[in-house]
């Protein structure tokens, strides 16, 4: 059953693969266990790659539909550019340094069928040591969210359903239950709910277009959702290097949800409590090393130094056109 050309699969997985050669191996291997019970396609998008990812998807996955790209969309662009090719009755969004655990696609997709008004849908995620990783999905941000951000209690109180509003409290991932927004890591959605709010907003380079999804999907009527019977293991943050830039994307990517998504007014809070938090945690920062204990990676002097850029958000980008 499994890559045999079928009227229209019951899903598409999409892999947007950049630097990804060394990952791509055991993320390919992994589709066929967790495919068993479905008719699938896969659609590879290598993002301008300067390694060989797409001759490893040519390799191992010969019927793939590879889209080669000459430069880097960013995510959320270069999904939207594989949904155009897409068939499937589901579109699954998978991170190329993923490992799905078997029957993870099967169930779902079966999971998706059984509560089809849902539109979005999410499962669990794991670190490579085993551990849960809860960013497989979020609570939307909130004035009060971005409150606890600026004043530290969300990294103090982290996990706590009051101060650290948007990690969903101590919830472990392992039970059914409606949520903000789900993981572009592991997504599932059908293609008339993806039609619906219109994909990815493609101002976002890299993070938080899942987070913007989420808030489309909530605006269109849908209710995202996690199930623990579909499982994957993440290595999070292969292609964005150091903790740093991680961090930067991360503030830029926040800044643009807040100017894009809140009111002007609300939308002037959430930037100055971003920056407000920025600046509390470089003065932590500096102390610790005026107490002879700096960081092992210190970053928030060099972020507070840079915050009029980050505090821009990204910027806007011209529709991308095919001939």
């Amino acid at each position: 059953m499994n890559g045999a050309p079928v009227e229209q699969p019951d899903v598409s997985i999409i892999i947007v693969a950049y630097r990804s050669a060394a990952d791509l191996p055991d993320c390919l291997s992994s589709i066929g266990p967790a495919t068993r019970g479905v008719d699938h396609e896969l659609l590879v998008v290598d993002n301008a790659s300067p390694d060989d990812s797409g001759d490893v998807v040519r390799r191992l996955r010969p019927d793939a539909t590879l889209l080669t790209e000459s430069v880097n969309h960013g995510f959320g662009r270069a999904v939207n550019l594989a949904t155009r090719h897409a068939r499937g009755r589901y579109l699954l969004l998978v991170n190329p340094d993923a490992r799905l655990h078997p029957g993870a696609v099967d169930a779902l997709v079966a999971f998706a069928d059984d509560r089809p008004d849902h539109g979005f849908y999410g499962g669990r995620v794991f670190s490579p040591s085993g551990e849960n990783d809860p960013k497989s999905c979020w609570g939307l941000p909130s004035p009060w969210s971005a409150f606890c951000y600026a004043t530290g209690l969300s990294s103090a109180f982290r996990r706590s359903r009051l101060f650290d509003p948007m990690s969903l409290g101590g919830w472990e991932r392992d039970s059914v239950r409606e949520v903000g927004a789900v993981s572009g890591c592991l997504l599932l959605v059908s293609a008339e709910a993806w039609a619906a709010v219109g994909g990815f907003e493609e101002r976002y380079f890299l993070y938080g277009e899942d987070l913007d999804l989420g808030w489309k999907a909530h605006r269109a009527g849908y209710r995202p959702v996690i199930t623990p019977a579909a499982a994957l293991t993440h290595t999070v943050g292969g292609s964005t290097g150091d903790t740093e830039r991680r961090t930067e994307w991360l503030l830029v990517a926040r800044a643009t949800y807040y100017r894009l998504r809140w009111s002007r007014l609300a939308g002037r809070w959430g930037l100055a409590t971003l920056t407000a938090g920025v600046g509390l945690r470089m003065l932590g920062e500096r102390l610790r090393s005026r107490l002879g204990r700096p960081p092992s990676a210190p970053r928030w002097v060099a972020l507070w130094r840079r915050r009029s850029e980050w505090r821009a958000g990204f910027p806007e980008r011209e529709p991308l056109v095919r001939t």
